[in-house]
């Protein structure tokens, strides 16, 4: 149950827009390259900027060279993409996921360093573990919003498969905050402490499946519990459903699917998205909804909701409800 409110009797409410995985490798990063780093983002940059605070999945480690990782797929883009995201209307990036560590320890760092020179907040990776569990503060009409993201998923399908578990953060390593539901209880209690609301970002499920798995319902339950107003999520590659908890003004997003990813062919339920909006104020989130969005060559394409293919989408949303 979340703690009594209000915390603060002159604190406003606050609009949040938050969205799914950022793959910025590939396409994204030729288009940088070539001297047009906001393409991305111009289909969408009405709803990016329309929020009092943006949230995204930054699925790719920033730097230049380095060694991959022995897994499937690793991705890495120009460190300049940090200052390109707050260009575009990002407050936060999550890191907490299965693509930060994909050239090692080394581009964890060099991933972190882009954003401390933009000046870009993140969470959920760190040179060790207190800092990987540090959340980012966010402010916005007097109202002190912390965000802490976590990650719990499985190996990486691969003939060899990968671990990801064990870039886990520890005392003397960097790393990811790693969803153990006990400690993630704890990082809300203390946030909550000094904050007035407190969202969890979570990167976990089952890639390509839409009901929500075990790990993810642990990790929210005990979230909530501890006094969480919003667990958000992604990583499945697919939208997921949502559960709105109206007696405490709590709400939780299982997935939020793919935002800005290339590779997957036109029509594939993975180019279906969509922008999550929350309103946050005293009683918690009081209205949320829903910008219904393709994903064209990888790019979101913010739809119209009379449209053919946004009332298409908008009823997936509401299909997956819970």
């Amino acid at each position: 149950m979340p703690a009594d409110r209000p915390d603060d009797p002159d604190a406003g409410p606050v609009t949040l827009s938050v969205v799914g995985d950022l793959k910025l490798a590939h396409r994204a990063a030729e288009d940088l390259r070539a001297g047009d780093p906001q393409a991305p983002f111009r289909r969408v940059a009405d709803e990016l900027f329309a929020a009092d605070l943006t949230l995204g999945n930054l699925e790719t480690a920033l730097g230049e060279g380095g060694t991959p990782e022995p897994k499937r797929y690793t991705f890495m883009a120009p460190p300049a993409f940090a200052a390109e995201l707050q260009e575009a209307g990002f407050d936060h990036m999550a890191l907490a996921n299965n693509h930060v560590y994909d050239f090692g320890a080394a581009g964890i760092r060099s991933t972190l360093e882009a954003l401390e020179e933009a000046g870009l907040p993140f969470s959920g990776a760190g040179e060790d573990l207190a800092s990987a569990r540090e959340p980012a503060v966010l402010e916005a009409n007097g109202r002190r919003i912390a965000v802490i993201n976590t990650l719990d998923v499985a190996a990486d399908n691969a003939k060899i498969p990968y671990d990801n578990s064990q870039w886990a953060a520890t005392d003397d390593r960097p790393g990811v905050f790693w969803a153990v539901p006990e400690q993630v209880a704890a990082e809300v209690e203390r946030a909550r402490a000094e904050a007035d609301d407190v969202v969890v970002l979570l990167h976990a499920g089952v890639e390509n499946t839409r009901p929500a798995g075990k790990v993810q319902q642990r990790v929210a339950e005990a979230a909530l519990d501890a006094g969480a107003t919003a667990v958000i999520g992604h990583h499945a590659h697919v939208l997921q459903g949502h559960r709105e908890h109206p007696d405490t003004g709590q709400l939780t997003a299982w997935g939020l699917g793919n935002f800005v990813f290339d590779g997957y062919p036109a029509g594939a339920e993975q180019n279906d998205s969509a922008i999550l909006h929350l309103t946050i104020d005293d009683q918690g989130v009081t209205e949320h909804s829903w910008t219904p969005v393709v994903l064209d060559g990888g790019y979101p394409q913010a739809l119209a909701e009379d449209s053919a293919e946004g009332r298409r989408v908008l009823q997936l949303i509401e299909s997956l409800a819970e």
